[in-house]
């Protein structure tokens, strides 16, 4: 298989998916393809993450008409998903999901039969948990249940660690009247 990227110039001008000034949508799109295999690919950019990818030159209209959809990113939903143009920086962060293979509560993840996932490029733990909440449903919902039990296991530990305390108080005082 044959990959190749045309060195043609791109467009630098922005226009909503459709609107040409000189109804040279097909040209200009064969300007920033790619070829693959023999089929004409165009480079499209994911507006939120800025992540590049290629979309076979027949499908970049539906492309462009596609719209953000992701609950987990309240503040993008409805506005368009990719982009001709590469509009930020695409940044990486460096947190791991929870089912990341490398994480060390994975042992115990597999016991449960959690599956792993590879997102390790997760901004803030806000992210992680905004991922696991959307990617993985159920296994967040385990997972919280895991973590409440032994939230009440470690608090009614601490409960009778307490009545024992005062009972012993208790006698303590108890003993000398």
């Amino acid at each position: 298989m044959v990959n190749a990227v045309l060195e043609l110039p791109e467009v630098q001008e922005e226009r909503p998916a459709g609107e040409h000034a000189d109804g040279d949508e097909e040209q200009s799109l064969t300007k920033r393809a790619s070829v693959s295999g023999g089929r004409p690919r165009v480079a499209l950019f994911n507006t939120r993450t800025h992540e590049k990818i290629l979309v076979a030159f027949s499908n970049v209209r539906e492309a462009l008409k596609k719209k953000h959809q992701d609950e987990a990113y309240p503040e993008w939903l409805g506005k368009g998903l990719f982009s001709r143009t590469q509009n930020g920086v695409r940044v990486l962060g460096q947190s791991t999901c929870f089912l990341h293979p490398s994480r060390p509560e994975r042992v115990e993840y597999d016991r449960l039969g959690l599956p792993p996932c590879q997102a390790a490029h997760l901004a803030s733990d806000d992210q992680v948990m905004a991922h696991m909440q959307a990617r993985h449903p159920s296994a967040w919902k385990r997972l919280s249940a895991i973590r409440e039990e032994a939230r009440r296991k470690e608090e009614r530990e601490l409960q009778l660690d307490s009545i024992r305390a005062f009972k012993k108080v208790a006698v303590a005082l108890g003993r000398k009247k």
